[in-house]
């Protein structure tokens, strides 16, 4: 990943270059092609070589173009280059996973994002309060519950992640099509002094989510 083609014009201008020229007019029109891909569409014909294997070999443009032409999440590029390489790989894997995409490609997609911090929680609902759904959802099996479409993409809060509101709306659209879910964003209190204990690790704080 991340390793750029290494064609050169004249892997596009050799067949012009050296096919029988005819006369002085052949010459110069041969020149005038050989120059006008040389100097004006050689990057642009690296990129369209590309465009079967996007994730192989490709410059960040296409990268970029390819993951939004499938709805992929998009990130700002870095000076390192590790945007492009996780775009890629994220690409790479949408392409191969085909029709076995879902959760599982949800979670390979968090994991790359923000490693080691997110959950993907399936949610359940209380049947005597079935009149009230969506409203009695628990993230743990209770008794009388059953299991719900919705699933909870649960994020703690960093400065490593804090432009989640921006990747949200692509995360919604990565899970299957039967599937709701809802992004929720935390932080962990576990390290602040308070002069009252408070039961409990985790505080929802945002929801950036329309469902």
């Amino acid at each position: 990943m991340g390793k750029i083609s290494n064609l050169q014009a004249t892997d596009f201008t050799r067949t012009v270059q050296e096919s029988h020229k005819a006369n002085e007019l052949d010459e110069a029109i041969a020149g005038v092609f050989t120059k006008l891909i040389e100097e004006y569409e050689l990057e642009s014909l690296v990129d369209m070589n590309s465009y079967g294997t996007p994730w192989l070999e490709s410059s960040p443009v296409v990268i970029e173009r390819f993951s939004k032409l499938n709805g992929l999440v998009i990130l700002r590029q870095d000076a390192d280059g590790l945007s492009t390489d996780i775009m890629s790989t994220i690409l790479s894997s949408w392409q191969a996973m085909a029709s076995g995409r879902g959760l599982a490609f949800l979670q390979f997609v968090l994991d790359m994002l923000f490693p080691g911090n997110n959950r993907v929680l399936r949610l359940w609902h209380s049947k005597e309060l079935a009149s009230s759904y969506p409203m009695a959802v628990s993230e743990k099996q209770m008794p009388g519950s059953f299991l719900t479409s919705r699933v909870r993409i649960a994020l703690t809060l960093d400065d490593n992640n804090s432009d989640i509101s921006d990747i949200a709306p692509v995360l919604e659209k990565l899970v299957p099509w039967n599937i709701v879910p809802e992004i929720a964003v935390s932080v962990d209190f576990s390290q602040v002094d308070a002069a009252v204990a408070v039961g409990g690790y985790r505080y929802h704080v945002a929801y950036l989510s329309p469902f």
